[in-house]
């Protein structure tokens, strides 16, 4: 399996381990099947426990290449001053807006750094839509400049516990 992701030592490493404890898991439990057949019965237990630390082992390995192949969230990062220009942005009056945010993706860093407009079709102080023209010509220049789209944002006017102005008892 090919993946894109600098974790792929690490987990080939694993998987490679999870086999070989696999192959001595099967030689130990030929052992104990030979050794109870000639009714030596002494080294049972020590064969068991061996047989026990590698099927330990084995499913340790097995669920830390799991882990490590499952996607990782993504870390937004920005500064002060963009969402400064976001805010302004998305807050002109009484209505939703919305916008695109681009920037460029290194690992799980995403870096939002580029505001770029699309034109609204339709809102309300609980609704807005952008014209599927606008939509795709700003996808269209993000991808020109290489700084891909990373995210929509978008305002949610009025006061209360859903709006951008914080209501006070």
């Amino acid at each position: 399996m090919k993946l894109d992701d600098p974790l792929e030592e690490v987990i080939d490493g694993l998987l490679t381990k999870y086999g070989e404890a696999s192959e001595r898991q099967a030689a130990l439990t030929g052992t104990i099947r030979d050794q109870l057949r000639q009714g030596r019965l002494p080294d049972i237990e020590a064969a068991y426990q061996l047989l026990a630390f590698w099927n330990d082992a084995g499913r340790f390995l097995v669920d830390t290449a799991r882990d490590l192949m499952k996607p990782k969230p993504s870390i937004f990062v920005t500064d002060s001053w963009f969402l400064n220009d976001l805010l302004n942005h998305l807050t002109p009056g009484p209505h939703e807006e919305i916008t695109y945010v681009s920037g460029n993706k290194v690992g799980r860093l995403r870096l939002l750094n580029r505001i770029c407009p699309v034109e609204i079709q339709t809102h309300s102080p609980i609704h807005a839509r952008a014209t599927a023209k606008s939509c795709a010509d700003a996808l269209i220049e993000m991808q020109e400049w290489g700084c891909p789209f990373q995210c929509m944002a978008h305002s949610h006017p009025g006061s209360g516990a859903w709006g951008f102005i914080f209501s006070h008892p």
